[in-house]
């Protein structure tokens, strides 16, 4: 028999590439370096705080010198997968300063506590229309500390009402 048959019409095989030699290390170095960073141990704890102005409860409000004092609540839920203590809640916005009145308060994942908070409002300037930043200071169970600032609308809550009867027109 003679030589082989080579067909034409094929497509000539790929040139093969080869890896460098050098490429792995690095690759291993990345990896190696990512997972000593995700380390569970030393992420921050992943805490979501939520505060509804919506949903105050019974309020005492006093005038005095042309801003409005109220002693109200708060709900704020824990949305996170672990148990955290609140330690601080305050916002502060251009006619409006709100600061807890109580002390710390256990907040298990999932849960809802009602919070005492001072309000004092301005009556020469309205309630901003935007959503406030709130701040939020929480203790994780293992000591750590997080900072929340949520968002939170309170041009429309009851402390707008109570503002508005008892700022002199």
């Amino acid at each position: 028999m003679g030589q082989p048959l080579v067909d034409l019409d094929a497509p000539a095989p790929a040139p093969r590439r080869r890896v460098p030699r050098w490429l792995p290390w690095p690759a291993a170095a990345l990896l190696l370096g990512a997972l000593f960073l995700a380390r569970p141990d030393d992420r921050p704890p992943a805490v979501a705080v939520v505060v509804d102005a919506g949903q105050t409860g019974p309020i005492a409000a006093t005038y005095d010198a042309g801003s409005v004092r109220m002693e109200s609540r708060l709900t704020v839920v824990n949305s996170g997968a672990a148990p955290v203590e609140l330690e601080d809640l305050s916002a502060e916005a251009t006619g409006l300063t709100v600061h807890t009145a109580g002390g710390p308060q256990a907040l298990g994942p999932g849960r809802a506590v009602a919070v005492g908070v001072r309000v004092e409002l301005s009556c020469a300037t309205p309630l901003p229309a935007a959503p406030i930043r709130f701040r939020l200071t929480v203790r994780t169970a293992d000591g750590r500390r997080s900072v929340v600032e949520p968002l939170v609308a309170v041009a429309d809550s009851p402390w707008t009402a109570v503002a508005g009867a008892a700022c002199p027109h």
